[in-house]
């Protein structure tokens, strides 16, 4: 398996697809790959483990304290929603710069794992984190538009 190798016009990316006319979605077969169950164990045993190492020091996985070795990064509405995250490769809007976080090597056994599981190389993943919403709290469908989505 691996991501789809048809190429997504720009033009199909004008119109969010979850307001597209039912005539058009017969037209965006492909865009999407059910990868099926992804076993993301040592993932989770690992935000477990660090979380517990931080918890007996006072911090959080989550916070700035928690994450004193890797970048954080600000995000208005990500912020204002209040929503955490621990990233490990982030791209500009433009998508002129792929920057690969302290944490990306950190984190690299767990993540390979995933992305062997997906048939995604490494080189491929220009924005890998992990969120923590507050409870009750969701991020609303959204039409990503920065250049990154587009490519």
């Amino acid at each position: 398996m691996g991501p789809p190798s048809c190429r997504i016009s720009l033009t199909d990316k004008r119109i969010p697809t979850e307001e597209l006319s039912k005539e058009n979605i017969d037209s965006i077969e492909g865009w999407f790959v059910d990868y099926g169950k992804i076993d993301a164990t040592s993932l989770l045993s690992r935000l477990e483990s660090e979380q517990k190492e931080l918890q007996n020091r006072g911090a959080n996985l989550w916070s700035d304290e928690g994450q004193i070795d890797n970048v954080r990064f600000r995000r208005a509405f990500h912020d204002k929603l209040g929503v955490r995250q621990v990233l490990f490769t982030f791209c500009d809007d433009l998508l002129q710069n792929v920057y690969r976080l302290p944490w990306w090597e950190k984190w690299s056994l767990e993540l390979n794992s995933i992305f062997d599981q997906l048939g995604i190389s490494p080189k491929q993943v220009i924005r890998c984190l992990l969120a923590e919403l507050p409870s009750g709290k969701r991020i609303p469908v959204h039409h990503d538009t920065g250049l990154w989505s587009t490519r």
